[in-house]
């Protein structure tokens, strides 16, 4: 819920003076960009259930995770990397 949560106030001005953000400017551009903006006029609530974008984003970036980890993993020792 993070993720849809900060995305709606990405998508919306108020972040820093209505919701106390600490986030910096960088993550509301990108969640900006990595999300549907008609999804986020209700509440974060529902845009879990709309925004495709944000989902396919946080799969994606799982997905880089696990590649760069199992990458690091082997160049340190081939025998043990998985």
């Amino acid at each position: 819920m993070d993720w849809f949560n900060t995305a709606f106030w990405a998508n919306r001005p108020g972040a820093y003076d209505v919701w106390r953000s600490i986030y910096p400017p960088l993550s509301f551009v990108f969640l900006d960009l990595a999300s549907l903006p008609g999804c986020y006029r209700d509440s974060p609530f529902h845009a879990r259930d709309c925004d495709w974008v944000g989902r396919s984003a946080i799969g994606a970036l799982y997905l880089i995770d696990v590649i760069l980890l199992w990458i690091a993993f082997r160049r340190n020792d081939r025998r043990t990397a998985i």
